[in-house]
Parts: structure tokens; C-alpha cells; sequence
């Protein structure tokens, strides 16, 4: 809710591929970038190792939305900014570990 009016309706299409490639389908777009909502993003005045936790938890999903997405889904990690060696670690997991096979 944005006050009171609803600012955006949840549904399927925010964790299921193939709904989300059902909606491509129909506006034309062969391929799209899916991030974490940015509400559900850390902010930086709260705790490192939580912060941590919640990126991994975050960027675990989003490979396997991705995987789901027969090459048409590319994903967006994101970090735990509150620490940098935790991001440093957490975006070189997403690469080496959760990273697309097609750049591996």
C-alpha cells in the first residue's frame, strides 16, 4: 500500500518463471532482468550478518527463477552493503556458484 491505495498487486508473477514468461509472451518480450523487490532490500542502518543472510536468501531464489526461465529471465543479485567483504563474498558466490551456465 502507497498510503491508503494499493501500489501493487502480488501475485504469481512475482515468483513463478512461468508465469512471468507467459506475460513476456503476450506484451512481445523475449527477454527480461528480475531483481529482488527493492522493499525487500536491506537498508544499510540494519545488521551485517541479517543482511547477509537475507542477499543469499534472496540471490538463491533468484537462480533457480532464473533457471526456470529457459534462458529468457536473466537475474539481478544483490549484496549486503553493510558489510564489504560480505558483499565481495556474496557476489562472487553469484557468479561462480548461482551464475548463469551460459557464462560459465
Amino acid at each position: 500500500m502507497l498510503g491508503d491505495r494499493p501500489y501493487r498487486v502480488v501475485d504469481s508473477r512475482c515468483w513463478s518463471a512461468q508465469a512471468r514468461i507467459k506475460d513476456m509472451d503476450a506484451e512481445g518480450v523475449a527477454a527480461q532482468v528480475v531483481s529482488a523487490n527493492p522493499v525487500t532490500l536491506v537498508p544499510r542502518g540494519e545488521p551485517a550478518a541479517g543482511a547477509a543472510a537475507l542477499a543469499c536468501a534472496q540471490n538463491d531464489f533468484m537462480a533457480r527463477l532464473v533457471a526456470e526461465g529457459t534462458r529468457r529471465l536473466l537475474g539481478l543479485g544483490c549484496v549486503p552493503m553493510q558489510d564489504p567483504g560480505a558483499a565481495i563474498a556474496e557476489l562472487r558466490r553469484c557468479v561462480t556458484e548461482l551464475g548463469s551456465p551460459a557464462w560459465k
